[in-house]
Formats: structure tokens, C-alpha cells, sequence
């Protein structure tokens, strides 16, 4: 569901005349990063063609994951 309202987003920007790249950062707390087993590569995948997504540990804000 996401994936899908980013996609619109990105072109309702683009409908607008937005030529720039649609980042989205999402924070996940920092104690979950070593427990979860999740392969963020598969997350947004139509939006990833579009724009960039980075995922980012709490409060230290180092980058998990970055699709670009």
C-alpha cells in the first residue's frame, strides 16, 4: 500500500513539474537493527524505480540501507 501511494506521489510531483528525486527515509529503533532479518531491498520495489529509500537506526541515525 505504500509502495503504491509513493508511486502516486512521485507522479503527482512530476505532474506538477518536480524534475528532482523523491527521497524517503524511514527510522527503525536502533535495538532492532542486530534482531531482525528483514531484506530491505525488497521493500518499495516500484517506488525504488522512482526514488530512494534509506533506512536509518534511531536515535545514531547511522544507514541500515540505502537503495541508491
Amino acid at each position: 500500500m505504500a509502495d503504491i501511494s509513493l508511486c502516486r506521489l512521485v507522479e503527482r510531483l512530476q505532474g506538477f513539474g518536480h524534475k528532482h528525486r523523491l527521497d524517503v527515509v524511514l527510522d527503525i529503533r536502533e535495538e532492532h537493527t542486530q534482531e531482525m532479518s528483514v531484506n530491505f531491498e525488497k521493500l518499495l520495489p516500484k517506488f525504488r524505480e522512482r526514488g530512494r529509500v534509506e533506512i536509518v537506526a534511531g536515535m545514531s541515525e547511522s544507514v541500515v540501507y540505502c537503495s541508491n
